[in-house]
């Protein structure tokens, strides 16, 4: 298999390699076929996501074993994509408590944050405050 390397800008080539853990405690997961979905299974193969910066706190999250970008569209609907759309760059936000929060801004009155719910649903929220909406990004070598 061939890549080739079209319109990437030099921080694309430096993905930073993470597992992005909810406060709940579930990591968001991807599979192959699409699906989103948060798990408890830190060693699930499919939990393991390249975070590119496309600009001044935006980045791509695009899962590795999946080979998928995930982002929010403008309906606030969670959505996977082998291309790299608009939907898929989202803002990356560090808050006080050092707690990453990921979203997609669609006007100054329209942010939806992406969140996992207890129960591991993956889905978007406009609840900035929440714990479902806040990651640790976990450093894998």
């Amino acid at each position: 298999m061939v890549l080739r390397l079209t319109e990437i800008s030099g921080a694309d080539l430096l993905p930073r390699k993470r597992k992005l853990q909810c406060r709940n405690g579930h990591f968001l997961e991807v599979r192959p076929d699409g699906s989103v979905r948060g798990t408890k299974n830190n060693d699930s193969i499919y939990t393991v996501f390249h975070l590119n910066s496309v600009g001044p706190n935006k980045i791509t999250l695009w899962a590795a074993e999946a080979r998928l970008y995930v982002g929010i569209d403008d309906r606030g609907n969670i959505v996977t994509s082998a291309l790299k759309i608009p939907a898929c760059e989202l803002r990356e936000k560090l808050d006080t408590e050092f707690f990453t929060s990921l979203s997609k801004e669609f006007s100054p009155r329209r942010l939806h944050c992406l969140a996992i719910s207890v129960q591991g649903k993956v889905r978007s929220s406009i609840l900035t405050s929440s714990q479902n909406v806040q990651f640790i990004t976990k450093r894998l070598h």
